[in-house]
């Protein structure tokens, strides 16, 4: 992940507060499975044990992962003003809120336009983009008009001026 932050003292912090997370959801799943067989073995304080020792792992996991997000995001938009967000870093949940408190900042503001970089899908599996058809999706969900792959492939141009009767979202 890191090849894409501007700041690699960040870039690196939030890899590492991701592998925390992946080890936190790797101990979370063998606690849960432990927990599930010793109730198939009838001990069911052993179980009761291993599932809240499982749900601390999990809370582990998701605490590890807002903080990966955090550092991602900020190393990510380190350079960019409110009229532009990069999703780099951002697991798809992460990415839409991010975009979402963004978008309603530029509407306070009266925005007229915002670039949403969203990548190719390069460090995506099989570099399928996962953010981009998301993305759209959120832009035609919420009403906006939207140019997508401008001003680069990767990015998706929002103008917040355009009239009820222009707005649309092409999903390629």
């Amino acid at each position: 992940m890191g090849n894409f932050f501007s700041s690699s003292s960040s870039a690196s912090e939030s890899d590492t507060w991701r592998r925390r997370a992946d080890e936190h959801a790797t101990r979370r799943r063998q606690l849960a499975a432990q927990s599930q067989e010793a109730f198939r073995r009838g001990d069911k304080a052993a179980a009761k044990k291993l599932s809240e020792q499982a749900k601390a792992e999990r809370q582990e996991m998701v605490a590890a992962n807002a903080r990966a997000a955090q550092l991602a995001f900020e190393a990510a938009n380190e350079k960019h003003g409110d009229g532009t967000i990069d999703l780099h870093g951002l697991h798809t949940d992460e990415a839409l809120r991010y975009l979402q408190e963004r978008v309603d900042k530029c509407r306070k503001l009266n925005a007229s336009s915002l670039v949403i970089i969203v990548g190719v899908g390069n460090h995506s599996v099989n570099n399928i983009p996962k953010l981009k058809p998301l993305v759209q999706k959120f832009v035609t969900d919420n009403n906006l008009y939207c140019i997508p792959d401008n001003p680069n492939q990767g990015c998706i141009f929002i103008d917040f001026t355009a009239s009820e009767t222009s707005r649309w979202c092409t999903i390629l």
